[in-house]
């Protein structure tokens, strides 16, 4: 009998980008992990065409049987990231959800009404913060749990299969959350609002969640949508 080995499907999701990954592991019911690293996007027009064989994360998930995720993670907050992870958690409800936000934040979100927004981008950037706080909640409901990991973390989430957090630091988590709170907070004062959901969204690729999995010896390095400026370092 072949051995079972580690599988990484980079799913045709169009623009955007969602990572499955099924691994080994004999205390899962199916003797295996299952993780989703993003979800692409929610768009309707981002499916109209498929003649690449584009799919929506969720009818890909359906169509594999998978009704069950041990680990999603939210690499950044971006609408072709983040919304289709909604979706797939919808159908396979995650145990544990990794992003880059104190955990409990979610709950201080109040709904941003996308109707100001001034062109296509502010709305899906809307879109993808209401869609965060949606997922979290649904996360918890289902008596999932949801983690920030930082960088110099090294996480055991299968047999054989390690996950190091390369980014982002702790100052940097703490920048996100401040820049998170500074945007709701001025929601009341719609140009103020918009200054900064413009300066949040340029900067969001560079708050991504940096991964090395590590599986026997194999690396797999997976940056979200960071660039050489975004990688900060290990906290010391």
């Amino acid at each position: 009998m072949e051995e079972k080995k580690l599988t990484v499907t980079f799913v045709n999701v169009g623009y955007g980008e969602a990572i499955l990954l099924e691994s080994p592991d004999p205390s899962k019911p199916d003797g295996v992990f299952t993780a989703l690293i993003d979800g692409g996007s929610a768009e309707d027009s981002e499916f109209a065409d498929r003649s690449s064989g584009r799919v929506r994360i969720e009818e890909y998930l359906e169509k594999r049987g998978i009704r069950r995720l041990d680990l999603a993670v939210s690499t950044h907050i971006h609408e072709d990231h983040l919304c289709g992870l909604l979706r797939a958690a919808r159908i396979a409800p995650p145990a544990v959800l990794w992003q880059t936000l104190p955990p409990d934040l979610y709950r201080s979100l109040r709904p941003l009404d996308g109707s100001v927004a001034r062109n296509l981008s502010e709305n899906k950037f809307m879109q993808a913060l209401n869609d965060y706080g949606t997922l979290c909640a649904l996360v918890e409901d289902h008596g999932g749990t949801i983690l920030a990991p930082k960088s110099g973390q090294e996480l055991v989430i299968a047999p054989d299969l390690t996950v190091q957090i390369l980014s982002p630091s702790t100052k940097k988590q703490l920048a996100l959350a401040d820049e998170i709170n500074a945007l709701y907070n001025s929601a009341n004062v719609c140009s103020t609002f918009l200054q900064r959901l413009d300066a949040l969204d340029a900067r969001m690729n560079n708050y991504s969640l940096i991964l090395r999995l590590n599986y026997r010896d194999t690396r797999i390095l997976l940056p979200g949508d960071t660039n050489v400026t975004g990688y900060d370092g290990i906290d010391p």
